[in-house]
């Protein structure tokens, strides 16, 4: 009897997932010690530990999760959360990432990262390069998310269903009585009925508000570049992504349903292949765009755009100062998103991406003058530059050093320029400085940049700092950087190489500390600080030396 009750007593144990595989992560859960997920064991625990999900998480690094093709003979990850243990809790991502992940659920439904959430909380996760794939209510992130709120999360990748009511979404597969805002998605989606772009059912009195999708959709009835089937409302979105399909099939949604709403958004006329934006039901609210006119800023914050009711938030309005909760960025470089809007949490705050001036450095020529070089990734409505001289780098002189003004190329491509001065002396430093003129006369002063003129016989003086393209560039996954530094040979100078993701985080030091001036060259592996493989995308190489500082794009693609 004790040995059929000890039996019974670690079935129920195992039942209630407290012999959960993987490593417990540290914290205990709650609000006040959210458990800290950071590596792939860490989730392993999560998702098969049905007992934690009604607790607390916070993701304290990227996760490689391509070790998930090989578990379960095959069928990948288990969602957190399922059609009887719901995942309830709060995850908050952190704006690291989980890459590779797959699911192969091809006789389960509500799969995705998470299977199905009731009252749940999630935000600032990013799901790169993830393969999900089962029957019904498939989404990368969520598969069935109910009276639950997504913020600030997004996915890339493909996601598939092969059910006949499907509901496979790029994010989310169901949103029924749910809030979804600042998210988007870059990833195909293929299934059979109610395919969408970011959603494939919007459903009860759900709200999606200022998000977007440039994904690729393919379907065979109710099929959207944004939404699939909308019984409810959206607000502020836009889709690009092609999309096709059997019936049913728009460019922003593929039918609309009479309970439901849509205002203020969009989709482009041009990379969706469909003029029609609404496959079937009310199409109020929704007005297709030109690609031009969806690069241009005017399209989502003027109000005389036809279409519009109320202004986008942008961080940068230029047809309304009352912005208040900077949903919106655009980059004129395209260097993020190709140039669409994208969210303002994308590009983070923790580095100046090379929207304008890229580069700006002084040389000294054999013939002992000072030539000046500056890049620009991109420019609008520039008049021109001034170059101006002064004796220290706090000091400005008065005078200009440019007799007129160095005419503006307003080219959405890099540009190089050079000016050359020629009235200066030996054993003398000069510092300038750059001002570019706007068309309504504003202008922005950048340097100061230093030149010091040696005599001949001086020792070897490595007269310019440069960080060179990366090659090769897209690259997978070595690229090498090279670069060089300003000085004289045999006293080491201060610098700094590193490589940040689009939103501004940091994700590898190449370089920090003492180093030779002169010429060198850096290999990166495509790895993080902690020797983890990053997903693909674009990166930021940035060199900062002294008083220089450049930034470089790389690809990284897989």
């Amino acid at each position: 009897m004790r040995q059929r009750m000890l039996l019974l007593f670690v079935l129920v144990l195992s039942c209630t997932g407290l012999f959960a595989d993987g490593v417990q992560p540290a914290g205990s859960g709650t609000s006040a010690s959210p458990y800290q997920v950071a590596t792939l064991d860490n989730l392993l625990w999560v998702s098969t530990n049905s007992s934690s999900w009604g607790a607390y998480f916070e993701q304290t690094a990227d996760i490689d999760a391509s070790a998930t093709t090989g578990w379960n003979a095959g069928e990948g990850f288990s969602p957190i959360g399922d059609t009887s243990v719901h995942f309830t809790g709060n995850y908050n991502g952190q704006d690291y990432t989980i890459d590779d992940l797959f699911i192969n659920g091809l006789f389960d439904n509500t799969q995705g990262f998470f299977g199905e959430t009731h009252g749940a909380t999630l935000e600032n996760i990013g799901l790169t390069n993830i393969n999900v794939s089962g029957i019904d209510e498939i989404g990368g992130l969520v598969g069935y998310n109910y009276d639950s709120t997504i913020s600030n999360c997004f996915s890339t990748g493909s996601v598939s269903g092969s059910g006949i009511g499907d509901a496979v979404g790029g994010l989310v597969g169901i949103n029924y009585c749910s809030t979804i805002i600042n998210c988007y998605s870059t990833s195909n989606v293929n299934g059979g009925y109610y395919i969408g772009g970011l959603v494939g059912g919007n459903s009860s009195i759900s709200t999606i508000s200022d998000c977007y999708s440039t994904s690729n959709v393919n379907g065979a009835h109710y099929v959207g570049g944004f939404v699939g089937r909308n019984w409810a409302a959206f607000s502020n979105c836009y889709s690009t992504g092609s999309v096709s399909g059997t019936s049913l099939v728009g460019g922003l949604v593929g039918t609309n349903e009479t309970v439901a709403t849509i205002s203020n958004s969009f989709w482009d006329t041009e990379t969706s292949g469909t003029t029609t934006g609404i496959g079937g039901g009310s199409i109020s609210g929704a007005t297709g765009k030109t690609t031009a006119e969806m690069l241009d800023v005017a399209t989502y914050t003027d109000l005389t755009t036809a279409g519009l009711d109320t202004p986008w938030d942008f961080e940068t309005n230029p047809y309304d100062d009352n912005a208040n909760d900077n949903h919106w960025d655009m980059d004129n470089s395209n260097i993020i998103n190709n140039g669409y809007p994208f969210l303002a949490w994308q590009n983070g705050d923790d580095i100046t991406l090379p929207v304008e001036l890229s580069s700006f450095s002084a040389l000294v020529t054999a013939g002992q003058t000072v030539m000046l070089e500056w890049v620009t990734q991109t420019e609008c409505n520039m008049i021109g530059y001034h170059v101006l001289r002064g004796d220290s780098d706090s000091t400005l002189l008065a005078c200009y050093v440019t007799t007129g003004v160095i005419p503006a190329t307003n080219s959405a491509e890099e540009t190089s320029y050079n000016f050359e001065d020629s009235e200066v002396e030996v054993e003398h430093t000069y510092y300038y400085w750059l001002e570019g003129i706007d068309s309504d006369g504003t202008t922005d002063l950048f340097g100061p940049v230093s030149a010091t003129i040696l005599p001949e016989d001086a020792p070897d003086f490595f007269e310019v700092s440069r960080l060179n393209a990366n090659y090769p560039n897209p690259f997978n996954p070595d690229t090498t950087i090279d670069f060089s530094l300003r000085g004289t040979e045999g006293m080491p100078v201060n610098a700094e190489l590193a490589v940040y993701n689009i939103r501004g985080r940091r994700v590898h030091t190449l370089h920090s500390g003492l180093i030779e001036p002169g010429n060198h060259s850096i290999t990166w592996h495509g790895t993080d600080d902690n020797g983890r493989a990053v997903g693909s995308g674009i990166y930021f190489i940035r060199m900062q030396a002294g008083d220089h500082t450049e930034v470089r794009k790389a690809i990284l693609m897989k």
